[in-house]
């Protein structure tokens, strides 16, 4: 009996890549932020390949790849042409779980090439 247990448990596989960063995924609603009040603001975050996909109502998207359950999560992304001074412009992000609120910060340079970081935390809607 105890060879069949061993058995199953090696030919389980490990934690799926769908129950990998699912804590992440759902509608987000911003709560605070460095970069001023935005009581409008909110993001989705989705499955996405490989990955998560992510959206924000004010302008800027990002793709996270290798999320491993628990861990935060890393990605790239860009502002849209017409969002605001960081428009058309590439950056870094990375959320992070804490007391079941999201936690965002993003890097970037702007167009005038100042270097910009951004930090928000959402909460769950």
């Amino acid at each position: 009996m105890p060879l069949l247990f061993l058995a199953i448990g090696f030919a389980s596989p490990p934690v799926q890549a769908a129950e990998q960063g699912e804590q992440f995924i759902g509608h987000w609603q911003q709560i605070r932020s460095n970069a001023g009040k935005c009581d409008r603001c909110s993001l989705v975050i989705a499955r996405g390949g490989s990955g998560l996909t992510i959206g924000a109502n004010n302008g800027w998207s990002a793709s996270a790849y290798h999320v491993e359950a628990g861990r935060p999560v890393h990605g790239y992304g860009f502002w849209s042409k017409s969002s605001n001074s960081l428009s058309d412009t590439r950056f870094q992000a990375s959320f992070s779980m804490i007391d079941d609120r999201l936690h965002m910060e993003m890097n970037g340079i702007d167009r005038d090439g100042k270097s910009r970081s951004i930090r928000a935390i959402y909460e769950r809607r």
